[in-house]
């Protein structure tokens, strides 16, 4: 059980590993531009998170942790 547990943690390791460098990209990206990214509003997504939930909060907590620990 404890080995499921680990693969689990390590599959969601890796794929934060993947994911949230690119939105950090993306946030940047859409800042700098001043615009949507095509049909994509990664800015425009955080904000009405956290304008509707704790997962906005949630959101820019991870992105800061993961930015201060690289």
């Amino acid at each position: 059980m404890k080995n499921i547990y680990q693969k689990i943690k390590d599959i969601i390791t890796q794929a934060l590993d993947i994911a949230v460098p690119f939105l950090c990209l993306a946030l940047v990206t859409q800042v700098m531009v001043g615009g949507k990214l095509g049909s994509w509003d990664p800015v425009g997504n955080l904000k009405s998170f956290g304008a509707e939930t704790i997962i906005g909060i949630a959101a820019i907590l991870i992105l800061y942790h993961y930015i201060q620990k690289k």
